[in-house]
């Protein structure tokens, strides 16, 4: 008797889990269909900018990019001089949003170039006023195509002239 209540139970499961399997796939296949919608509002209201209100915010896709000397021992303001006479014009007054630097590693072991960048985004961090504290985004690793003693910055400025200033 006692094995007839098994099989009762075994079936019973295998039926709930054959129920179940059909209902995620019916709401697996109704979420996947798209639509033509209800043409009911979304409940939360959104805003449209024109072109012209945007096109002046956010970080310029193209990067400016400059090689320096650097090593461990390039005190920040030194740092920061060079940074400046390689910018020279091409960006006049303007801060960063983004920030890559890879420290060079051609002829050393990568992680090399990996601490120098560290090392110099920490200075940077400290010394540098072209970056909004606590917002500026830097991105640290190695490049093998530069020596090592030199760091490759790939600076993304920001657009929006009240950020600038």
């Amino acid at each position: 008797m006692a094995s007839r209540r098994k099989s009762r139970v075994g079936s019973l499961a295998g039926w709930l889990f054959a129920d179940l399997t059909l209902l995620l796939c019916f709401v697996f296949f109704d979420s996947s269909v798209s639509g033509t919608g209800s043409g009911l509002k979304p409940n939360s209201p959104t805003t449209t900018l024109s072109k012209a209100a945007t096109s002046k915010q956010g970080v310029r896709p193209l990067p400016i990019v400059i090689r320096v000397r650097a090593n461990r021992s390039t005190s920040g303001k030194v740092l920061v001089g060079r940074m400046e006479s390689e910018l020279g014009k091409k960006s006049l007054g303007k801060k960063f949003l983004v920030v890559i630097a890879r420290g060079g590693s051609n002829g050393v072991k990568s992680s090399k170039g990996d601490d120098l960048s560290r090392t110099v985004v920490a200075k940077l961090e400290n010394e540098w006023s072209r970056i909004v504290k606590g917002i500026t985004y830097f991105d640290t690793g190695h490049d093998n195509s530069a020596p090592y003693g030199f760091i490759t910055l790939k600076l993304f400025p920001i657009q929006d002239d009240a950020l600038s200033d």
